[in-house]
Parts: structure tokens; sequence; C-alpha cells
């Protein structure tokens, strides 16, 4: 009876199965296909990679991240029996700090970007864009040229938007609001713009009001319902003038159009 070959890699076609290079099963494939190796797959995705290396920034660009067969997208990094594996070997600095950004995968597209931002003395301003001169380009019809910058300080990091024509969303869990900053939450595709003014200013403005005399109320109601009525009224008047014009307008073309058809059996 022929043995079962169904665990074993598609493409060394082994059978071993150990915690540092473990047989997996991460696409929609089944049967023969199934599972590949940690090891086999890392290599795989390897070729398809390109890499751009600076003292302050590494950039990955995978041209396809996705199985080619079944065409399902594989993630970054896996776990596989309480252990976890990365699938692609980005540099992470021993020391110091630094900023991973990684592209979502897209259903549509099947390439995968990964930067890894190191910031040093005299480089703290990262742009990110479309644009060629960009210190981080993403290749997107959706992002603008020059879309935003990632700046490194000494309390954190920031990104600004550089005035986009689609805008830079942040997915944050908690928001927090400052008197004098305006902030914008999209639900959907509704954006919604929060701001905090400061209680002083109300509450003086509302002290103010309060100090004015009856008389002085009155007086303010009275003017402000006095330019109502007149600007209600020139309207009226704006509305009278038009409709006589027209009434003279017609009356000026009458004749001749009288004339014209008159004049038809010509």
């Amino acid at each position: 009876m022929p043995r079962d070959r169904s665990d074993q890699c598609r493409v060394c076609f082994r059978e071993t199965n150990t915690e540092t290079d473990p047989l997996l099963s991460l696409c929609k494939c089944t049967g023969s296909v199934k599972f590949i190796h940690l090891v086999c797959l890392k290599t795989w995705l390897n070729q398809k990679l390109t890499k751009h290396e600076t003292a302050s920034l590494v950039s990955y660009y995978w041209k396809s991240f996705d199985c080619e067969i079944c065409k399902a997208l594989y993630p970054l990094c896996v776990e596989h029996l309480g252990a976890r594996y990365d699938l692609a070997e980005i540099y992470k600095p021993p020391a110091g700090n630094f900023i991973l950004l990684e592209s979502l995968a897209h259903e549509r597209n099947s390439s995968r970007t990964a930067n890894v931002i190191i910031p040093q003395e005299g480089k703290e301003m990262f742009k990110l864009g479309r644009g060629h001169e960009m210190d981080v380009r993403i290749s997107d019809i959706s992002v603008s040229r020059f879309h935003a910058q990632l700046r490194c300080g000494k309390d954190g990091y920031y990104i600004e938007d550089n005035n986009s024509k689609f805008g830079t969303l942040a997915m944050i869990p908690n928001l927090e609001l400052t008197p004098s900053l305006t902030r914008a939450v999209q639900v959907g595709r509704t954006v919604v713009k929060l701001s905090v003014k400061p209680a002083e200013l109300q509450m003086s403005t509302a002290r103010s009001m309060l100090s004015l005399s009856p008389e002085s109320l009155k007086g303010i109601l009275e003017e402000c319902l006095g330019n109502a009525g007149r600007i209600g009224a020139e309207d009226d008047n704006k509305e009278g003038t038009e409709e006589n014009e027209d009434v003279e307008e017609n009356q000026m073309f009458g004749e001749p159009m009288n004339v014209v058809g008159n004049n038809g059996n010509e």
C-alpha cells in the first residue's frame, strides 16, 4: 500500500518537521501542496525581494507576497504551536529607537513593503509620498507626491499631513483633545472635526452678557429685529423691481414679436 505523502513540503519533498523549520499551511492549497517548510518559503520569498539600505532607513519591497498557486496573501509573521516565526527577515537595530512601517495586505495588490526608520543626529525628518525624492516612497495613486512627513522628537514621534488630497489617517485607540487644537475623526465615510475651546473664554462671554442691564439687552434685540426687517423690506423691493422690469421688457419686445408674426406669410 503506498504511503500517504500529503504531509510533506511541496518544495523539497521532505517530511521533516522541526521546531526551527516546521511544516506550515498558510494558504488555501490542499492535498500534496498544502504544506511548505518555513525555510523553503522564506527562500522563495527572498527571491522577490528588493532592498535599499542607508544609515537612517532600510526599505524592503516584495513584488509579490502571496502563494503562487491559490494567490492567498502571506502575513509577515505567523504563529505555530505557540511559537512566532517571521517570514521576512527585517532588520531591527539592537539598540536605540526605530520605527517600522509595514504595508497592509490587500486583495487587489499582492506586493508588500516594509520600512525601518532609524533616527540619526541631523536626520530627524522623513518625507512620505509617491514622489521619487521622498525618503519613504509609497507607490499608490491615492498618495500625493509629498503626502506627509514623520518627525522624530525627544518627546515622541509625530506625523504631519502636507495638505494632501485624501489626508493622513491614524488608527489610535484613544483620542486626546487639547484646547486650541482641532482633530478630525473618520467613522466610515463621515469625517467629524472635534475641537475644545477654553472654558475661561466661554465663561467670560457669559459673564459679559449677564452684566448687561435689561434696557441694554432690549436695545440689542430691537436693533437686531430692525436690521432683519430692513433687510426683508429691501428684498421685497428688489423682487418688485425685478417684476416691473420683466413687465417693461415684455411690453418693449411685444410689438416686434407681433410684427414678425404678421409678416410670417412672406
